[in-house]
């Protein structure tokens, strides 16, 4: 979850908190004069506000403040990436900081950089080494967070780092296809394209439905994107046939994407797999251009799934056709 959601009520409160003017601050401040309570809250509100010389100065006064705890979770190098701050970064990093010290949700600070979108940050970050696939507490990597906040020119930094568009290799297979699906970029790229399809969107919901679109390209054209990688219990081409996504199944197609690669089950089922193919998704949804399409590229129409339907069944459903009785 984003925003909000996504640090929880004590980060909200330390927003807000490096954020207070400066009289306000103060005032609470007063009380706390020369503890370390007080100079460790002042660093970090003199870092918020992302003036290098006065967190330069308190580093040589007590060079323990590079790799101390704010009192809401994260070191300093942390809240730096968190607010884009790439002097301050630098000077850190300089000074012996962790590049891969952990914050909030047990993120790095690749990854809340690459969540907020702070390229250059990253490119300094990964200079240093940061682990690219290190993931947050939910499993999610700094190339999963680019993609779900639609941060094209860090998506790309990422992947010209080595980021695996699949997904962080040590997480995928160890807790089933639904666990991948919930971590993969791959999915959430596509996934976003499908669901901004709609034509009728503001000019600003196109814009951002166009550059999802070109990071899931970005994506799926990579040579390591997995394209029959079942994610859930769908691969790829199911998602972008169900959707009725003439564009993107097209380039799924032409870079290899299997169109009778079946559906599989999901850990929580204990019915076997529909085994649906693209066609069957297509022809559920009632996408006809989608059939075609999948046809011409070798889909095989008399495939049948477990309930005995081949896809033709599926669209005279939709469309509420009888069935056709055989010729005596």
């Amino acid at each position: 979850m984003f925003g909000f959601f996504k640090f929880g009520w004590s980060s909200y409160v330390l927003a807000i908190a490096l954020c207070m003017p400066a009289a306000a601050q103060d005032k609470r401040d007063s009380r706390k004069v020369g503890s370390s309570e007080h100079v460790t809250h002042t660093f970090f509100k003199t870092l918020a506000d992302d003036r290098l010389e006065d967190v330069a100065k308190a580093i040589e006064g007590e060079p323990a403040l590079v790799s101390v705890d704010y009192e809401h979770g994260g070191k300093p190098l942390y809240w730096s990436a968190f607010y884009g701050h790439e002097k301050i970064a630098a000077f850190l990093l300089e000074k012996g900081a962790d590049v891969d010290a952990r914050g909030i949700e047990s993120a790095t600070p690749l990854y809340e950089a690459s969540f907020r979108g702070h390229t250059e940050v990253i490119k300094l970050l990964l200079e240093h080494k940061a682990e690219i696939e290190a993931v947050n507490r939910n499993g999610h990597s700094p190339l999963y967070a680019a993609v779900s906040r639609g941060h094209e020119a860090v998506v790309q930094v990422l992947l010209e780092g080595g980021a695996n568009p699949n997904g962080p290799p040590a997480q995928l297979g160890r807790f089933g296809a639904e666990f991948d699906a919930a971590v993969s970029p791959l999915l959430s790229a596509v996934r976003s394209v499908v669901a901004r399809g709609d034509n009728k969107a503001s000019p600003k919901a196109k814009v951002r439905h166009a550059r999802a679109r070109r990071i899931a390209e970005r994506l799926i054209a990579h040579p390591k994107a997995e394209l029959n990688r079942i994610h859930g219990n769908q691969t790829l081409i199911h998602i972008a046939a169900q959707a009725g996504d003439i564009e993107l199944t097209r380039s799924l197609l032409e870079l290899g994407a299997d169109p009778d690669v079946p559906d599989g089950p999901t850990m929580t089922r204990v019915q076997p797999a529909y085994l649906n193919t693209a066609l069957h998704y297509a022809a559920a949804a009632g996408h006809s251009e989608v059939m075609d399409l999948l046809e011409e590229h070798g889909a095989k129409p008399w495939v049948k799934n477990s309930w005995g339907q081949k896809p033709a069944d599926l669209l005279r459903e939709k469309r509420k056709e009888p069935p056709k009785v055989p010729a005596r």
